[in-house]
């Protein structure tokens, strides 16, 4: 059996997502708090919801 791993995916527009679940112990916690991801050399601050 394999694992899905998230995957990268491109919109018509060209911006690159990438959608990764919290897991459900962790979701309360995170909710709402900015994270800061190295994404390419630069730094991204995103905002936990049920994904990031």
């Amino acid at each position: 059996m394999a694992i899905a791993k998230p995957r990268p995916f491109a919109t018509k527009s060209g911006s690159d997502y990438l959608n990764v679940r919290v897991p459900n112990d962790l979701r309360e916690v995170a909710r709402g708090r900015p994270v800061t991801l190295p994404i390419d050399g630069e730094s991204v601050t995103v905002t936990v919801s049920d994904k990031v």
